[in-house]
């Protein structure tokens, strides 16, 4: 930490392991993203000893302590970042000339489980199978893009994709707290909420959620909407919008790469859609984010 950017010769406030045991985290100004991926650990989470199995994340920032009382078998990665790498204040000269403000406020609307805690939530968080197949693709994509740095935007791909999993995470944590039925088994709309949470990229329709749960659409409509409030297309929309809204804040990508990266096949479907329910274009709203955030996305 920092990465060291070959193609602009400067410094990205951004770092990747693909092993890491837990030990010697240095975090001065920075948060890490650490995914269990197999085996268990006993640490000392801020005091409180827990058992982390795989799989399972820790979001952690310079004030949690974490102490290794046991590794068993564990095997981990993580993603380092200083939260100006999302909230960018710098040009590329001031960058370039290492001028880095020690002012810079945190992105915490982004990093919400990076800096929030609770009685029931200190930083660690068990992931379902199938987003901890999507998170674990998405950390191998970071992880090669920043050894390989294969083009000039390299940086921004990173972010997009971290994006995804703090999306995702979030999602996880915001339903982790639901009530389960007496028989402990999921109901049909945990089934396909996670399913629009993992799967939210790919052509999803109607009959693909009901082949899922082995029901028919009107009552997979009817239990959705008693649940969310929305339809299911309505929700896996507005879904697919904030992911879209975030990259379009926070990362170079074209409007096309965020469409496909969203879920929308086409960017003038991301467009229309996308206008219609905020009164804004994307172009709009992504001069109107960088401008109330001072971020500044480096072009190749």
């Amino acid at each position: 930490m920092p990465q060291f950017d070959k193609r602009r010769s400067l410094d990205v406030p951004i770092d990747f392991k693909a092993v890491e045991d837990l030990t010697g985290l240095s975090l001065c100004g920075c948060v890490t993203l650490v995914l269990i991926t197999d085996g268990k650990v006993v640490a000392s989470v801020n005091g409180e000893t827990k058992t982390l199995i795989a799989p399972c994340v820790l979001c952690i920032t310079e004030q949690d302590k974490i102490e290794v009382v046991e590794n068993k078998r564990l095997y981990a990665q993580s993603f380092t970042l200083n939260p100006s790498y999302l909230r960018n204040r710098k040009t590329y000269r001031t960058i370039k000339k290492n001028e880095i403000s020690a002012n810079e406020e945190p992105f915490i609307d982004v990093l919400n489980l990076f800096f929030y805690r609770d009685s029931n939530y200190n930083g660690v968080l068990d992931i379902p199978p199938d987003a901890y197949i999507k998170i674990f693709e998405w950390m191998a994509v970071i992880g090669t893009e920043t050894a390989a740095q294969s083009d000039g935007r390299w940086t921004c791909r990173v972010r997009a994709y971290f994006l995804r999993i703090i999306n995702m995470l979030d999602e996880i944590y915001e339903n982790k707290n639901i009530d389960i039925v007496v028989d402990k088994s999921r109901s049909n709309v945990d089934v396909v909420l996670e399913y629009l949470h993992t799967h939210y990229m790919d052509d999803i329709t109607l009959d693909i959620l009901c082949r899922q749960i082995h029901t028919n659409r009107t009552t997979l409509n009817k239990s959705f909407k008693e649940r969310t409030g929305q339809t299911v297309i309505a929700y896996l929309l507005n879904y697919r919008l904030r992911v879209a809204t975030e990259l379009l804040a926070h990362t170079g990508l074209t409007i096309d790469e965020i469409a496909r990266a969203s879920g929308f096949i086409y960017d003038t479907y991301l467009i229309r859609q996308f206008t219609d329910k905020t009164g804004q274009t994307p172009t709009e709203y992504r001069q109107e984010a960088r401008q109330k955030y001072n971020i500044v996305v480096l072009k190749d």
